[in-house]
């Protein structure tokens, strides 16, 4: 059976779900993931063996749908995003937003997942050393 002609399920999820600016946690990377699987297997759909039929492995989806995985996709465009907001005029609103420090102090708990630390983390797994 030949498989379905899909849209970009990376795309997608970049474009409709996930804004530049948010910050992926590891259970969220986890969820991303299980949900890129799901949807590749209805796209894809099962495969003959032997006059059996069989979901496909994982590493069948990923060979088959021949794309980064939804993970190291959003990955890639915030570091893009990041590149590009570290190059911005100065004067532009954005920037400042960006170098703009709060003044309040944090709640108690557990701290909220900050932009900036994830794309840091991203640079040193990537081993991206400038923005040129």
């Amino acid at each position: 059976m030949k498989p379905l002609n899909p849209p970009s399920v990376c795309h997608w999820l970049h474009v409709t779900l996930l804004p530049k600016h948010a910050p992926l946690s590891k259970t969220n990377e986890r969820r991303l993931s299980l949900f890129e699987r799901k949807e590749l297997r209805c796209i894809f759909r099962a495969k003959q063996e032997n006059e059996i039929w069989r979901k496909r492995y994982d590493n069948e989806l990923y060979e088959t749908f021949n794309e980064p995985n939804i993970v190291n996709y959003i990955t890639v465009k915030r570091l893009a995003w990041a590149g590009h907001l570290v190059r911005m005029n100065n004067d532009r609103t954005l920037k400042k937003i960006f170098n703009t420090k709060p003044d309040s102090i944090r709640r108690d708990g557990r701290p909220k997942l900050r932009w900036e630390v994830g794309v840091d983390q991203d640079m040193r797994i990537s081993e991206v050393n400038n923005w040129n």
